[in-house]
């Protein structure tokens, strides 16, 4: 086989292994090595098939072959050791380990894609061969923290930095410091944690996140003015739109509604008694999801200052009202001009810009963002209070400026005017009186059946009861090309046309178009995002399949399926390396083809 030919098909063979396509992968690969037998890349390539086929001995074979045809070909020597883990044999990693090595294999590509439970064996394993080895006695340490036992991730914490600091390591002395410290810092050790997060700064001095997590400790283990510094020199060196302007930071105590007594500029009523909820979801998988709906109420605080963007609401005794932090708790967040960070004991460090002019008229807290599922699941469910309370039936609603037009339309489907709603762009705003409805949910996704209640009865049945475009099979695509792109498109697409699944574009419709698609769908099919949201339009009996993977399982979906008696089924696929950095959450992913069609010729066939 001519040279130029056979790069083209070695080059198609990878193309059909990256898109699923292994039969098609199978015969390139028959035919190229008919004409090149001891080709090593066509080996290297053949142990990749068998590695997707689950069929670890064949594979391990075909990459001796590849690094026999060529034993300077690190790629398959990597892949060589990592098979060897797969098969949870350790007999003969110590000897593959030390021939990696002396193929310039580092220990870091070795260990970074290990993921089974034999990690650690293997590194001790390795660490046999060359103790002495500073990287990799510190790629040991970091897989040991993540096995959540004190004593031995302390002794091997300690052990990698004397010998990262011996070696002169000083990146991975710095990446030591920061997990310890985190780890620390995640099981409440915050006075532990202050001396690696302190040496972890000095190692990099201009790292916004390393002040905002010394910062955290600070704050946690008592030391307010020390935080305070910190936190404002991670705002400093963040890069921001508009140029950092040193602000007030002030601590505040964070209190539930309930918890706080009634006193002068200050009134909370109760408006409905906290229920729990119990849901076995209908479907695969099916766990029983547990939660509690806390009680609902309606609070008037004269003299507050809101925190637009994170509307919170700052009392004038300075407290604040825990419902508007119900999800910045424990986590970094800067929304323009303001901070704040909530710590174990309810202290709140707030950093507060200048304050806007003064919202001298009686106004209601509806909140809102920019993320469409957390504006109809969570900020909408304050509607029920607003409608149903006289007081608050003409009153001006405040309103997050970034609140997308779909929102607004629902909000005048449900019968507010565009003209009460009062955008505000992120910042303090005082208001002379605030009247706050409260959630009606708890944390990550658990919402009250009754606020589903009202959005069917008061917006989602209209649609229904109207005439449909009869059962339809839809798939909600993903605006977004940058975050959980599917990278097994194309065989994914071909198998949700063939069975009859049209393809929607949401975000170029109307909140009233989606609804009245969605009346009549037989069965919906959306990777984990915002579009699912959708689902609450669909009827009771319309099958419900998440596209996901690993880092993406949240309850969000399950919860309002199950609370709506609709069959449910969650697709895990493989997290991919994404090509921007990115959260683990976003991270492109590829669906498995073969567990899709199974489920699909169970819900729809």
């Amino acid at each position: 086989m001519h040279a130029t030919l056979l790069r083209q098909a070695l080059a198609s063979i990878r193309r059909d292994l990256d898109h699923g396509a292994l039969d098609g992968a199978l015969a390139g690969l028959k035919n190229v090595m008919r004409a090149a037998p001891l080709h090593s890349e066509a080996h290297f390539l053949l142990g990749a098939y068998f590695w997707r086929r689950g069929q670890w001995d064949r594979a391990r074979s075909a990459m001796k072959w590849a690094v026999l045809c060529d034993p300077a070909l690190p790629e398959a020597w990597e892949n060589l050791v990592l098979l060897g883990s797969v098969s949870d044999h350790l007999k003969g990693h110590v000897a593959d380990y030390g021939r990696a090595r002396m193929a310039g294999v580092a220990p870091a590509r070795l260990a970074e894609k290990i993921h089974d439970p034999a990690h650690s064996a293997l590194l001790k394993a390795w660490l046999c061969v060359d103790p002495a080895d500073a990287e990799l006695t510190g790629i040991l340490a970091l897989a040991v923290l993540d096995q959540d036992e004190e004593a031995p991730a302390r002794r091997w914490v300690a052990r990698a930095m004397v010998s990262s600091t011996v070696a002169g390591a000083g990146d991975l002395v710095d990446r030591i410091c920061v997990a310890w410290g985190r780890w620390l810092q995640a099981r409440g050790r915050f006075s532990g944690a202050l001396a690696p997060l302190r040496r972890a700064v000095l190692l990099q001095p201009g790292e916004s996140e390393r002040y905002f997590d010394l910062g955290r400790s600070d704050m946690d283990a008592g030391r307010d003015q020390a935080a305070g510094r910190m936190v404002a020199r991670s705002l400093l060196v963040q890069p921001q739109e508009a140029g950092f302007v040193h602000q007030e930071i002030r601590r505040l105590v964070a209190a539930h509604p309930t918890e706080v007594p009634t006193r002068s500029g200050y009134h909370c009523v109760e408006t409905a008694a906290g229920f729990p909820v119990k849901i076995l979801p209908v479907g695969q998988p099916a766990p029983r999801i547990e939660y509690k709906v806390p009680a609902t109420f309606l609070a008037r605080a004269d003299d507050a200052l809101l925190l637009a963007g994170h509307h919170s609401v700052i009392l004038p005794q300075g407290e604040v009202l825990m419902e508007g932090l119900t999800y910045r708790q424990k986590r970094r967040r800067w929304d323009g001009p303001c901070y704040a960070y909530v710590a174990d004991d309810g202290a709140v460090l707030a950093m507060l810009p200048p304050p806007e002019p003064a919202i001298e008229s009686d106004a209601v807290l509806l909140g809102g963002g920019g993320n469409y599922y957390h504006n109809v699941v969570d900020w909408l469910s304050r509607m029920p209070a607003i409608i149903g309370d006289p007081q608050l039936a003409e009153l001006p609603l405040l309103v997050s400026n970034d609140v997308p037009a779909s929102v607004i339309e629902i909000l005048e489907m449900l019968g507010v005017s565009p003209d009460r709603l009062r955008l505000l762009t992120p910042g303090l705003h005082p208001v002379k009186r605030l009247w706050v409805p409260s959630l009606a949910h708890g944390r990550l996704g658990c919402v009250s059946p009754r606020y589903l209640d009202f959005l069917e009865e008061r917006l989602f049945s209209r649609f229904r009861a109207g005439p449909t475009q009869g059962p339809r099979r839809l798939y909600f695509g993903r605006r977004d090309d940058r975050h959980r792109r599917i990278v097994n498109a194309e065989p994914v697409m071909a198998l949700l046309e063939k069975f009859g699944f049209e393809t929607v574009a949401l975000e170029r419709m109307s909140a009233r178009e989606q609804f009245e698609l969605c009346a009549g769908a037989e069965a919906v099919v959306a990777p984990f995002g915002a579009g699912l949201t959708n689902m609450l339009a669909c009827p009771e009996t319309t099958a419900v399949i998440e596209l996901t993977h690993e880092h993406a399982v949240r309850p969000l979906f399950p919860i309002l399926a199950g609370l709506r008696g609709q069959p449910f089924y969650r697709i895990v696929g493989s997290a991919e390396r994404s090509r921007v950095p990115v959260l683990p959450l976003h991270a492109d992913f590829s669906v498995p083809v073969a567990q899709l069609e199974s489920v699909l010729r169970e819900v729809v066939a």
